[in-house]
């Protein structure tokens, strides 16, 4: 992610994946629209004007406020973090094959989200611990340490000066404390290396002036940059040898600290390599990467001047992933020799990079990927559209686990409450390993000013959605596909074309029927892509990267498994587990029929969920989260507090016994629940039988996302 407030770019990668569409969407304007109608656009009307009319206002005057306090949660869900208090006490993590896997034998899956900037230097400590404990209640068990040397974050890990080569040790002291407030709570932590570190005119960097030209931050000049690289090294050691006071460990022996980031989202292949052409005038480090090109063409057998065609698909595509992989193999050894027993990733497929892009990042233990998604992401076909999702899909390489850094459908996107149950359900079926949600918190630890599109803490939209995918996820309440379909695109369709989900229909409509990984090409002029890939057993081996897997006519995509199910015309995602069933999008003002559930909302747009809470099936649980979230706008002026849309309508659940609902009002907090006043001020309410389902109506007040459905006690029942 780059700098925090370039609130169209998403770090570059929401222009460069999904263009000026996204930077509309995230000024305000539905320019998406196209895809949400459930039926065609009637006559004299525009797909603008039907979006808008199908929400409704962006604002009522019935809209709740502060559903989501900042530093309270009226749910809890740490319970999934009870065998690991504190983090690090089943050993390091691994990659075995695409799985990551605990030093005593226990598989490692991990939601997560971004702890980054101001957020990580700018607060009390005893606010700093009960983030941490929230962070647990809403389900998280993994934080991204990011913009940690970004140098619009003051202060930052350096300290003031010519050089970037002494670190402020009060910097370090805060991020130690959130590493220690982590652990207790069983949360454990990955650490970037370098994000937004601006180099300084003491660092000695041979050619400097041309960095300055590019913001000084390096990206893609540390490739070709032995100075660069001795810089980057010598940080690493400084940075993870560092012993932190409160857990008495350092980053490269804590447990608890499972992997870091090389360099975030840094390349050569995508985005960097055009700025030493001889045409940005950088001769200093244009001439590093020629020596080097020439060196790689001749190991390839390319000729020097298609090798330099940096911008186009073709032999230049091939030479530069081999020297990012060359890169990445040098900084991975730097990181063993100083001893960081985590695991490593190089960087992240990420901006809309082709499939060229990823063969190099299998030189790393995992593969990590960041996309950001837009409106009506439920609404795009797979058969000519390519969504977050599949994006996420293309970097699962085979046999390699697949992390997942950044995600958002970010404010103000009116629908980004449909992503995060979307998303867990999909990591299932894929078997993902580690979706980190960007960010929880950016600027400081405190009551928040104002809306941060980056600080998705306290946004109801996002985070009240949170306990409910975290258990969806972590638990596996969805299966994991019964197919898979091996992906192996041939060397010209790897680095001759541009070949990406966009372009890709055998990605877009494989990723949410079956478990989709790519196999790349083995290059036999090198030795770095030698991954000892074991094909998966019965996978289905796929070349032709426009395939279209969905049968002709169908305008839904459905799991194998049966259990997920997004009909992209009417603009909705089910999921259908024996222990979560949930709908959400464009539902209202029909029933949702599943297994136990019937969802009849009156809303036009939202997301439902019932989750088991007892690890039961729901027809038979004794407890029961209901989740409801729609829309979620900011107060006049891009103000807080939030204002919450209300659910309204009725959920019909079969159940073996009676149960009662209890509201849990936004005061609540668990670590007070026996405070007169407070957990205790909504009473249970009773559900009406209705053959073999009790139905529940939603209430208007209290305003809450959360319901706790239970086995009604006597009292309940009278």
């Amino acid at each position: 992610m780059g700098r925090g407030e370039r609130v169209f770019q998403v770090g570059g990668s929401t222009f460069a994946v999904f263009g000026a569409c996204a930077i509309l969407v995230l000024l305000g304007a539905p320019a998406c629209s196209r895809r949400v109608t459930a039926g065609p656009i009637p006559a004299g009307t525009t797909a603008k004007a039907s979006l808008a009319d199908r929400y409704g206002a962006e604002v009522s005057a019935d809209w709740a406020p502060d559903t989501l306090p900042w530093d309270r949660w009226p749910i809890d869900v740490g319970f999934l973090n009870d065998g690991d208090r504190p983090a690090g006490r089943h050993g390091r993590v691994a990659a075995r094959g695409d799985r990551l896997v605990f030093e005593d034998g226990t598989e490692a899956r991990f939601w997560g989200t971004n702890v980054v900037a101001y957020a990580l230097f700018n607060g009390e400590r005893a606010q700093i611990a009960r983030q941490a404990k929230r962070l647990a209640a809403l389900g998280y068990n993994l934080v991204r340490v990011h913009h940690h040397d970004s140098d619009w974050v003051t202060p930052n890990v350096f300290q003031p000066g010519v050089t970037t080569q002494a670190l402020n040790d009060a910097a370090l002291d805060s991020i130690d404390w959130w590493v220690k407030c982590l652990r207790d709570e069983g949360i454990y932590v990955w650490l970037d290396l370098k994000v937004g570190r601006t180099f300084r005119s003491g660092d000695q960097i041979p050619g400097f002036e041309e960095l300055t030209r590019a913001e000084a931050t390096g990206r893609g000049f540390d490739f070709v940059d032995p100075r660069l690289h001795e810089l980057e090294r010598k940080f690493a050691a400084q940075y993870l040898s560092h012993v932190n006071p409160y857990t008495h460990l350092s980053a490269l022996k804590d447990p608890a600290v499972i992997a870091a980031l090389v360099a975030n989202e840094d390349d050569l292949t995508a985005h960097f390599a055009n700025q030493m052409l001889p045409r940005n005038h950088n001769p200093i480090h244009g001439a590093m990467l020629r020596a080097l090109v020439e060196k790689s063409a001749a190991t390839l057998n390319v000729p020097v001047g298609e090798a330099m065609r940096f911008w186009a698909p073709g032999p230049a595509k091939l030479v530069l992933a081999d020297l990012e992989a060359q890169s990445f193999r040098r900084w991975i050894a730097d990181l063993h020799q100083i001893g960081f027993g985590g695991l490593i990733a190089g960087t992240s497929y990420w901006g809309g990079e082709s499939l060229c892009s990823l063969p190099s990042l299998a030189v790393g233990d995992v593969v990590d990927v960041h996309s950001y998604g837009e409106a009506e992401a439920l609404g795009a076909n797979p058969r000519s559209e390519a969504n977050f999702i599949s994006w996420i899909g293309a970097g699962q390489i085979s046999g390699k686990p697949l992390t997942v850094s950044e995600w958002n459908v970010p404010f103000p996107i009116r629908d980004r409450f449909t992503a995060p149950l979307y998303l867990a359900a999909i990591a299932d079926l894929q078997g993902w390993d580690a979706p980190m949600i960007f960010a929880y918190l950016q600027e400081g630890v405190g009551a928040p000013p104002d809306v941060q599109t980056w600080s998705t803490g306290y946004d109801p939209a996002l985070t009240a959605l949170m306990p409910a995918a975290a258990i969806l996820f972590r638990q596996q309440h969805a299966r994991e596909a019964r197919k898979t379909y091996r992906f192996e695109p041939s060397r010209q369709t790897t680095y001759g074309e541009n070949l990406t989900p966009a372009t890709s229909a055998t990605l877009r409509t494989l990723v949410e029927q079956s478990r989709l990984v790519v196999a790349p090409p083995d290059l036999p002029e090198v030795d770095w892509d030698d991954r000892h890939d074991p094909k998966e057993a019965g996978a289905i081996v796929v070349t032709a990267p426009d395939h279209d897997f969905i049968p002709p006519g169908q305008t839904k995509v459905r799991s194998d498994t049966g259990e997920l199910e997004r009909d992209w015309a009417a603009g909705t995602e089910t999921i259908d587990t024996s222990l979560t069933q949930a709908a959400m999008g464009w539902i209202g003002g029909r029933p949702i029929a599943l297994h136990d559930v019937e969802i009849r909302i009156l809303t036009p747009k939202a997301t439902v969920a019932l989750t088991s809470l007892d690890h039961q099936p729901l027809a038979q649980s004794k407890k029961i989260l209901l989740t409801v979230v729609a829309q979620v706008a900011a107060s006049p002026g891009n103000k807080l507090p939030f204002l919450a849309q209300p659910v309204t309508g009725q959920i019909a659940l079969r159940s073996t016994g009676p149960m009662s609902m209890t509201p849990l009002v936004p005061s609540t907090d668990p670590a007070a629940a026996a405070e007169p006043g407070r957990s205790g001020s909504w009473k249970a309410v009773p559900g009406k039988r209705d053959g073999d389902r009790q139905v529940f109506t939603l209430p208007h007040l209290p305003a809450t996302h959360w319901f706790l459905l239970q086995a009604a006690t006597k009292r309940d029942r009278l």
